[in-house]
């Protein structure tokens, strides 16, 4: 802030700033129960400045391996994610979200993960049960 402050006394004032770019707009998978979903999205912006970001989520079952940060994204920054669901039955759609905010703007993820069980394929369908297979 202070850095901020003396550019602004200086004179030196940021009229137009690039936007922050997030590689994933939305996460959508097929999950058995039990399991965790693991990613990565990239979070990158073609100024060379400085960027101070935080990157926070909607519920506690979504973990993120970058909580805060604050340097160029010129290269792009990779932020690794992992979704339990731990607890959850199957047929249950978890949805949450994943919120970046910066200096060079904001972005949302939309996170949604369907439970569900799986199944032997067979050439009539999915096996659910010993009479499917018969």
């Amino acid at each position: 802030m202070e850095k901020y402050i003396e550019n602004l006394i200086k004179g030196h004032f940021e009229y137009e700033t690039e936007k922050i770019d997030v590689s994933e707009r939305k996460i959508e998978a097929d999950v058995s129960p039990g399991s965790d979903m693991d990613g990565s999205f990239v979070i990158s912006c073609r100024d060379s400045r400085s960027i101070r970001l935080s990157v926070m989520v909607s519920d506690p079952r979504i973990r993120i391996s970058v909580e805060e940060y604050e340097g160029p994204l010129n290269e792009g920054l990779e932020v690794l994610y992992s979704v339990s669901t731990k607890g959850l039955d199957s047929g249950y759609v978890f949805k949450g979200d994943i919120y970046v905010i910066s200096d060079a703007g904001e972005a949302q993820i939309s996170v949604v993960i369907e439970v569900n069980r799986k199944y032997i394929e067979s050439s009539a369908g999915p096996v659910k049960n010993l009479f499917h297979f018969t």
